[in-house]
């Protein structure tokens, strides 16, 4: 009996056998705490959440600028808020303007956390300070726009037996040169100390004044027959050329964005053309407007009682080329200043242009940067030519007349601080004296005249029948 149990024992285990399969291996059973790990792992792979931080913690800001901050990674609703809002306020977008100088502590609530961000806000104008850097002390100042061009003056510190070079940061005269009449970018304020050459004690050969033969007053029209026809103007050129009886037509030479060369005294169009307040050119130097929307501006009229704010539908800002061919044609001297020519580049163009129209010994060039004369005779080609003259508008020294006298120029100085010495002194040395710009006809302006200022720029060409009949007088 027990064997037959046994067999129906064995039979049986062997059925479970073939009906689960033979050989499959059953996986061991896993504790509790496993598969727990199981479950944070496949959360892991998901990824943690992503931390919630502002953008800038702290922030830099010119006056009347602003920035935008915010949080990342939220989701939740934002509120800004600032410390100072004198000095920086904040919209609920997060917007920061600035609005005077100072610090600010702009503050983010996003739910219970707070996230703040250090404003600092610099004021938008600063103080340009010239040193004289000769042991004087003498100091000029200039208040200026941060961020923006600011243009030297053009004439420098006199110093008695030195000529002016340049302005250097370093009062040793190391670094970056800023030239007189140049324009450049400061972002803080900034003192400029003056730098200069020894001039040499050369012996200048000078001439006794008694006996001299007085040459023929040559007259000058201030920027073309201004009193009666738009300044500046092929018109105004043409009408000096044909009815004023001058010997020079007097101008001013800029350079655009595209270094082409225009007749324009001011920096900006905005007094003589047509351009509109809310045009983007209307305060902006002409060197960084472009030379194909210059000529698209009108003539506007400047002449009170005779043309003001008229627009000349046919007159535009004229060219150099257009001014030295109208000199040519009725054989007027070129009496050209270079107003704001800002790179050497538009320097030698200048020279170019003159030569090029076949009047470099029919052209004087006359600047308050003397340093211009220097470069325009001794480095550009073609330069050697054309006559010169230094622009004044103080009392020159022996080491003007003898600075200028090896540049061979002359001096064109303001009337109204000339005196009959300085005219003196000019023939003693040889340099050629003119003045500027003469208004009226009267008796000390033909004293001027009388002793040796032998070139006069009017302002108004018809006086030169009365002025003459005073000096002839």
């Amino acid at each position: 009996m027990n064997k037959r149990k046994d067999i129906k024992k064995l039979l049986l285990a062997s059925a479970v056998l073939l009906t689960f399969g033979i050989g499959q291996q059953l996986e061991p059973l896993q504790p509790v705490h496993a598969a727990r790990q199981v479950k944070k792992s496949r959360k892991a792979k998901k990824g943690k959440k992503a931390k919630v931080s502002i953008n800038k913690k702290k922030l830099s800001l010119l006056q009347g600028k602003t920035a935008r901050l915010y949080l990342k990674n939220s989701k939740k609703k934002t509120t800004w808020r600032s410390s100072n809002k004198k000095v920086a306020t904040v919209s609920s977008k997060g917007k920061v303007k600035a609005v005077k100088a100072g610090t600010a502590k702009i503050t983010a609530k996003n739910g219970k956390k707070f996230y703040a961000c250090m404003v600092k806000v610099t004021a938008a104008k600063g103080t340009l300070t010239f040193a004289s850097n000769d042991g004087s002390g003498r100091r000029q100042k200039k208040i200026f726009t941060l961020g923006k061009k600011v243009t030297l003056p053009k004439t420098g510190f006199y110093r008695k037996g030195y000529k002016f070079l340049n302005y250097t940061v370093a009062t040793n005269g190391k670094g970056k040169k800023y030239r007189l009449g140049k324009a450049y970018t400061f972002k803080k304020s900034t003192t400029l100390w003056a730098q200069y050459r020894k001039l040499e004690n050369v012996d200048v050969k000078t001439q006794s004044t008694s006996g001299l033969v007085k040459a023929e007053v040559k007259f000058i029209a201030h920027r073309g027959y201004s009193t009666k026809y738009p300044e500046n103007t092929t018109l105004a050129f043409e009408k000096a050329g044909e009815e004023a009886g001058v010997w020079g037509i007097e101008t001013d030479v800029d350079n655009t964005s595209d270094n082409k060369l225009v007749i324009m005294h001011d920096n900006t169009l905005a007094r003589t053309t047509n351009i509109s307040a809310d045009d983007p050119n209307y305060r902006k130097n002409i060197n960084y407007i472009p030379f194909d929307q210059v000529e698209n501006y009108k003539i506007k009229g400047v002449l009170d009682g005779v043309d003001k704010d008229k627009v000349y539908e046919d007159l535009r800002v004229p060219t150099l080329r257009q001014y030295l061919e109208i000199c040519k044609k009725y054989g007027k001297e070129a009496f050209l200043e270079l107003k704001y020519i800002n790179n050497m580049e538009a320097l030698k163009e200048v020279v170019k242009e003159i030569n090029e129209a076949g009047m470099q010994k029919q052209t004087t060039l006359i600047s308050f940067n003397i340093g211009e004369l220097e470069e325009v005779r001794n480095v550009i080609p073609g330069g050697k030519e054309i006559a010169m003259m230094g622009i004044y508008s103080r009392h020159l020294t022996d080491n003007d007349y003898i600075f200028l006298s090896h540049l061979k120029a002359g001096a064109d100085c303001y009337y109204n601080k000339t005196t009959l010495d300085d005219i003196l002194a000019a023939r003693k040395y040889g340099v050629d004296y003119g003045i500027w710009t003469v208004c009226k006809n009267d008796n000390a302006v033909a004293d001027m005249i009388k002793n040796g200022a032998d070139k006069v720029t009017l302002n108004d060409a018809g006086l030169i029948e009365s002025m003459s009949a005073i000096v002839n007088n």
